[in-house]
């Protein structure tokens, strides 16, 4: 339930959702299936990255192809997981 030095899920995802609310000019809530949504997928994330399974999403390009902005905000959230 912990991303790195004391950051819960919780509140990366919150914060994470405010920048994007902030610097894409949208009006995303952390609440709801968004919020089961994205703590399932990053908790799914994180238990894969420790045990070094490598898994290869294969919708990849019709999701860039179709949901072109979805896949920007991926990015971003991807970009501060990094961080």
């Amino acid at each position: 339930n912990e991303l790195h030095n004391g950051i819960s899920i919780e509140d990366f995802c919150k914060d994470t959702i405010e920048e994007l609310n902030e610097n894409f000019g949208i009006s995303l809530e952390y609440k709801g299936d968004l919020k089961k949504g994205i703590n399932i997928h990053l908790s799914s994330l994180l238990n894969r990255s420790y045990h070094n399974v490598d898994l290869r999403n294969i919708l990849l390009n019709d999701i860039k192809k179709d949901y072109p902005f979805v896949f920007e905000l991926a990015i971003y959230f991807t970009r501060r997981i990094e961080q």
